[in-house]
């Protein structure tokens, strides 16, 4: 029960010196309504959330100390969702404020955090009631109407010290906040581990509210990993099997000296034995994409032997690949052809076949497996098959594939034995690179899956439209 006048006051400020008591009066500032306007009431709930995102209480927590709200788990169709959030690759669920009047308040939870090489077991037992494990990550504010940003500016600069002003756009550069790019009047502050955002926008969500003033309260969290980045260098590890040096960036080279590059590659790969052939293919193939960002025209890499396919029509032809295919075909069960398959797995849209790629990808990545003896390549093969089992399942939720919108239906069965492949690769590829990068993913990732979330959303898809 939070209480108004002045011994409400008295017990709020007491209780804040504790965690759980400070959590427990979150909100209790929205009994201030009636007596302060709304930039002092949002000022004051900042300054009581950025105590409580710094904290980072579990989500079972916040639902003790906040009855009446709405808990919204992690979902992909967010058009009528009356809050925003950052970080949905880790996002577990949602408490929204059950209060009609005055500032929509959304806390959003966040998966476990893990570090490579230091991973705790994953559950054993699956389920819903995991996510109560989930931890505060950021508190967002929303209050429709006029323009509030310079009221609550004030306020917070009193308690605070002077606002940032970030340049334009510069939040949507750190955030992945849907709409961030059109924000105005932004104002930041850094409290501790927590960055506070500020800032009023005529964005509109489909919900005919487009006025509105947003705040956005964020604990430091580790940084995202792209599902579909890879900790394993194929470049670097077919140089090694070469005995050549790996270009390990384009830099700043001039076309001329990015051709003349190429052509030494090529021509060294002419006289070494096959196996060491094939992996210098492969470090030519890497090449190519350095080639083609100096500015070289295409008729002058086709004349060094690389082919062109047709690609999107707004695209134009695109490298087919040429020299990771004759690699494959020197070496076809060794090592640099083990790393030429593992070039299409890492890249989805490189597979072929007659279905959704996650399927063409499985298919392919599980005789990939059978194919090659256990190498350096195994755990990363694994990886991305139990990715495109993860994928298959999301394009199952809609909107389902995300350039095209169509939903490929699996039955409840079919899910959940998507659901079991994913879990299985991920805890198998943690157990074999746990000091790598991906490892972290792979661990949050098998996480939500076994708390029955759904998967990591894809944003990309392998058609043209």
């Amino acid at each position: 029960m939070a209480y108004c006048g002045e011994g409400g006051a008295n017990r709020m400020l007491r209780s804040s010196r504790s965690l759980v008591a400070g959590i427990l009066v979150f909100g209790s500032t929205r009994c201030l309504a009636a007596q302060t306007t709304l930039e002092a009431q949002l000022a004051a709930e900042v300054q009581t959330a950025v105590a409580s995102v710094s904290a980072a209480p579990r989500l079972l927590e916040w639902q003790v100390s906040h009855p009446g709200e709405r808990t919204d788990p992690a979902h992909y169709d967010s058009s009528r969702d009356s809050y925003e959030l950052d970080r949905q690759s880790t996002w577990c669920a949602t408490s929204v404020s059950g209060i009609a009047e005055g500032p929509t308040r959304a806390a959003t939870f966040y998966v476990p955090e893990v570090t490579r090489g230091a991973f705790s077991a994953l559950p054993s037992a699956r389920g819903s009631a995991l996510r109560a494990q989930c931890r505060l990550g950021g508190i967002w504010y929303r209050a429709n109407g006029r323009n509030a940003v310079a009221g609550v500016v004030k306020e917070l600069s009193a308690a605070w010290g002077p606002a940032h002003y970030p340049a334009r756009f510069e939040s949507s550069k750190s955030l992945s906040i849907a709409g961030s790019g059109l924000w105005k009047d932004t104002a930041t502050w850094t409290r501790g581990n927590v960055s506070v955002w500020v800032a009023w926008t005529d964005w509109n969500k489909g919900s005919g509210e487009g006025l509105r003033t947003v705040v956005w309260i964020a604990r430091d969290r580790p940084p995202e990993f792209d599902m579909f980045s890879s900790g394993f260098d194929t470049t670097a590890a077919a140089a090694k099997i070469a005995g050549l040096d790996s270009p390990t960036t384009c830099g700043r080279m001039s076309t001329a000296a990015a051709l003349a590059r190429l052509s030494r590659l090529l021509a060294a790969s002419r006289t070494l034995p096959a196996e060491r052939r094939a992996a210098a293919l492969l470090v030519a193939n890497s090449f190519v994409a350095c080639v083609i960002a100096s500015g070289a025209k295409q008729s002058s890499i086709a004349a060094l032997g690389a082919k062109f396919a047709p690609g999107c029509p707004q695209d134009g032809p695109v490298y087919a690949g040429t020299f990771r295919e004759q690699a494959a075909a020197l070496d076809p069960t060794g090592p640099a052809g083990a790393l030429a398959a593992l070039i299409v797995l890492q890249a989805p849209c490189a597979s072929t076949g007659p279905g959704p790629w996650p399927e063409n990808l499985i298919q392919q990545g599980t005789k990939d497996l059978a194919r090659f003896p256990e190498g350096p390549w195994t755990a990363w093969m694994r990886f991305a098959i139990a990715r495109a089992h993860d994928v298959k399942l999301s394009f199952s939720i809609p909107p389902g594939e995300a350039d095209v919108e169509v939903v490929h239906t699996l039955t409840a069965a079919q899910a959940e034995r998507e659901r079991d492949a994913a879990i299985e690769g991920f805890t198998q590829f943690i157990k074999e690179q746990p000091n790598s990068s991906d490892a972290v993913f792979a661990w949050q990732e098998a996480w939500r899956l076994i708390a029955g979330l759904p998967p990591t959303p894809t944003h990309f898809g392998c058609s043209c439209e």
